[in-house]
C-alpha cells in the first residue's frame, strides 16, 4: 500500500448530520462534556482549581466553539488519532484529580522559591497567551484532528500552535511548582501526546489547505525558534 493510499485512507471527508442547523450530536456532546468535566474540577479538587482556572476557561470557550464552529473538510477518522486527541487534553488535569485524591505526595509543593516563583510566572503568561490563542481560533476548533478554517492571523503569526504553546507555558508553570518524579513523568507522558496530536493536525491541514505548506516554513511549531525544524 502506497504513502498516498494510506494517506487518502485515513483523511475523510465531513459528511456529518445536522441538527436543524444547530450542529452535530457531537458538538453537543462536546459542549456538554466541556462544561460537565469544569464542574467537575471545581467539585472534586477545589484547591488546584485555581490553576487549572485557565484550562477551565479554555473549555468553556471550546464549548462555546463547538456550537458556532464550521463545519470540517477533512479529518482524521481513526481512534489512534481521537485518543491522543483527548489523551493530550486531559491527562494531566485528570492526574491531579487522581493525585490529590490518593497519593498527595505526588503534588508536594516545591521549596525552592525561586522555582516556585517561576512556575507561577510561566503559568500567568501561559494563562493569558491561551485565552487570546483559544479567541483566535474559535470558529475553527477541534478537540480531534480536523480541517476546518485555515487560521494564520494573531497569535498563529507566532507558532503554529499557539494554544498549545500556553499548555507548555501553564503545565511547566505548575509543574515546577510542584516538582516531583511522578509530575515529572506525567508531563512527559502529556508533551509526547500534544507532540503527536500536533503532527496529526498538521499532516491533515496540509492535505486540506495547499498555502500551509508555505506558512510552515516561516512559523515555528511552538514558537518562532522552537521546535522550528520538526515538521
Amino acid at each position: 500500500m502506497t504513502t498516498n493510499t494510506i494517506t487518502h485512507s485515513l483523511l475523510a471527508n465531513q459528511q456529518s448530520r445536522q441538527w436543524g442547523g444547530c450542529g452535530h450530536w457531537s458538538d453537543w456532546a462536546g459542549a456538554l462534556f466541556s462544561v460537565a468535566f469544569s464542574i467537575f474540577i471545581f467539585t472534586r479538587s477545589p484547591l488546584f482549581s485555581i490553576l487549572l482556572l485557565p484550562a477551565i476557561a479554555h473549555d468553556i470557550l471550546v464549548a462555546v466553539s463547538f456550537l458556532a464552529r464550521h463545519r470540517s473538510k477533512k479529518r482524521f477518522s481513526t481512534w489512534y488519532a481521537r485518543g491522543v486527541a483527548y489523551g493530550a487534553t486531559y491527562v494531566i488535569p485528570i492526574f491531579m484529580i487522581f493525585a490529590q485524591t490518593w497519593y498527595p505526595h505526588w503534588l508536594a509543593r516545591t521549596r525552592n522559591t525561586s522555582l516556585t516563583a517561576l512556575g507561577g510566572g510561566l503559568w500567568l503568561f501561559g494563562s493569558v497567551f491561551g485565552l487570546w490563542a483559544v479567541w483566535s481560533l474559535r470558529r475553527s476548533f477541534s478537540f480531534e484532528p480536523q480541517a476546518r478554517e485555515l487560521v494564520i492571523s494573531g497569535p498563529y503569526t507566532i507558532a503554529r500552535h499557539p494554544i498549545y504553546l500556553s499548555y507548555v507555558f501553564q503545565c511547566t508553570g505548575i509543574l515546577l511548582a510542584h516538582l516531583t518524579i511522578a509530575f515529572s513523568l506525567i508531563y512527559a507522558v502529556w508533551f509526547a501526546l500534544m507532540f503527536i496530536r500536533a503532527r496529526f493536525e498538521e499532516h491533515i491541514l496540509l492535505a486540506t489547505f495547499p498555502a500551509y505548506e508555505t506558512y510552515r516554513h516561516h512559523v515555528g511549531m511552538f514558537g518562532p525558534v522552537l521546535l522550528r525544524k520538526l515538521v
